[in-house]
């Protein structure tokens, strides 16, 4: 086992900020079920409890993780609220779910941090923008969520595989999901 590494000042120098992205590095490499708090220690050079001075478990370093990759927000633009929702979803594919599909199993598990979220209340304000609003709104909002979940299980699925046409598959998923929701925005208004 590693020995603690102390600081100067006789802290043992972690940070939230460098467990949250070593912990990312983690995921990265292996998904939440291969992540644990020995392998986090290890990669560290740490004690196993060094982390549990800094966060209060395995499940909390998971969601600051969350929140850590989840935080990168597009512009999107000044288009019709269809084409804002089409580059902010997109820009979440290109920036976060492709580059860390453990995130799949968290938003699949209801673990998702989503009040924290700055992706999540933009898509919230684009679909009001839309017309959608009371149960409407929330309906819109369990429909994005089944495309968002569903495509990147099935897309997770695809590269757990090796098979090929993640983007692709994305894309006509996004397509088909932003032809059907301007559609029933449609007939509401």
């Amino acid at each position: 086992m590693a020995q603690p590494i102390e600081a100067p000042d006789g802290s043992d120098g972690l940070t939230v900020d460098r467990l949250v992205t070593v912990t990312v590095e983690l995921l990265d490499e292996s998904g939440i079920e291969g992540f644990s708090m020995r392998k986090l220690a290890a990669r560290l050079g740490r004690s196993q409890m060094a982390a549990y001075r800094h966060v209060g478990s395995r499940e909390e370093l998971l969601l600051l993780a969350a929140r850590q990759v989840e935080s990168r927000v597009a512009d999107p633009g000044d288009g019709p609220w269809y084409e804002q929702l089409e580059a902010v979803v997109r820009h979440g594919w290109e920036t976060t779910w492709s580059a860390h599909p453990w995130i799949v199993e968290l938003m699949h598990g209801g673990d998702f941090p989503r009040s924290s979220s700055g992706r999540l209340e933009m898509i919230v304000d684009l679909h009001r923008a839309g017309g959608f609003d009371g149960t409407r709104l929330g309906d819109v909002l369990v429909a994005h969520w089944s495309f968002v979940v569903g495509t990147l299980t099935v897309i997770s699925a695809m590269q757990a595989t090796g098979a090929p046409g993640h983007d692709e598959a994305f894309e006509f998923n996004l397509q088909a999901y932003i032809a059907g929701i301007r559609a029933v925005a449609e007939q509401t208004t």
